[in-house]
């Protein structure tokens, strides 16, 4: 017993320790800290849902017929305008968004499918007073449309009837937009300006890190190399700059929604979200982007044409 004692008083940290530690971390600079605060984001989430797991271990070890599923996915991708197609389908009677991004099939397929029902079922009851039925679930997560071929192969054998819409971007202006925005987040002064604080090397291989986000070839042929072309719609953030109104009815359409939408809404669907720094792109990262995404860009070119939208990947049908 008194060996147990003497291990549990070693075992607690001084005063002197504590204190000693202490000083160190007011030494942390804020720019530590914001580096930092990413990592410590991403391991309180881990915790959260790790203590799910942990009081649903029995009722969440399979995905139950009677859990609650979403009928569509934006699948991404990041900068293209879909915070803002969310915003929009978010005001649509019958449609019920998820406020955040899970990131289940890309991040988190180690946790039970009853972890991500749950996040739909709780949207569900919080708004189905305001929704009309039929409603139909949604959600957003914009890094899914570069997943590997074998979570998109979860995704269907999860969700076998899901629809799909993806947004693409010219990626010269989406990378740029990207690394705008992620080294912003991780500045707490001068925010506006940090990606421009970079050393290059780190810059660039930021941006050839993030190159899968950009391919929307290869996107939209490993999303298609699973699901049934039809499934897929394609959108253009250009077109949807320009035209909203008719992206947002193409999009109802291929829900299934009525296209009859209150007009007054539509003021919101003018206005840009999720904006980053006002930043332009320095000649040299120009230069390397441009040459990155030389072939992607005709690519899209050739995929789009004139049109506004694409209804599924075989070309065959446009507006």
């Amino acid at each position: 017993m008194g060996s147990d004692n003497h291990s549990s008083k070693q075992s607690r940290p001084s005063a002197k320790s504590l204190s000693k530690l202490l000083r160190r971390v007011r030494k942390v600079s804020a720019r530590q800290v914001t580096d930092r605060l990413p990592v410590i984001s991403r391991q309180l989430q881990r915790v959260r849902y790790r203590n799910w797991v942990r009081d649903n271990a029995e009722e969440g070890q399979a995905a139950g017929s009677g859990l609650a599923r979403p009928d569509f996915l934006i699948i991404g991708a990041p900068k293209c305008g879909t915070s803002w197609l969310m915003g929009g389908l978010g005001q649509h009677p019958n449609v019920i968004m998820l406020p955040e991004e899970i990131e289940y099939f890309s991040l988190h397929l180690d946790y039970p499918f009853a972890w991500y029902a749950e996040h739909f079922a709780r949207q569900r009851d919080a708004l189905k007073a305001e929704k009309r039925t039929p409603y139909l679930l949604g959600e957003k997560s914009a890094r899914y449309c570069a997943m590997p071929i074998e979570n998109i192969e979860h995704v269907r054998e999860a969700l076998p009837d899901v629809k799909l819409i993806l947004m693409t971007r010219d990626p010269v202006s989406r990378h740029w937009a990207h690394a705008k925005k992620f080294f912003a987040k991780r500045k707490l002064f001068n925010s506006d300006q940090a990606v421009l604080t970079m050393k290059r090397r780190k810059l660039f291989t930021f941006l050839e890190t993030m190159r899968p986000l950009g391919a929307f070839s290869n996107i939209i042929a490993n999303w298609t190399s699973v699901f049934p072309k039809e499934r897929l719609l394609v959108l253009s953030q250009e077109k949807a700059l320009t035209s909203p109104q008719d992206i947002l009815d193409a999009v109802r359409e291929h829900l299934g929604l009525a296209t009859n939408f209150d007009p007054g809404s539509l003021a919101f669907m003018t206005r840009r979200r999720n904006r980053g720094p006002n930043v332009p792109m320095p000649d040299d990262i120009a230069e390397f982007l441009e040459e990155m995404f030389a072939g992607e860009r005709q690519w899209l070119r050739d995929f789009y044409g004139d049109r506004l939208f694409v209804r599924s990947p075989d070309r065959g049908l446009s507006a």
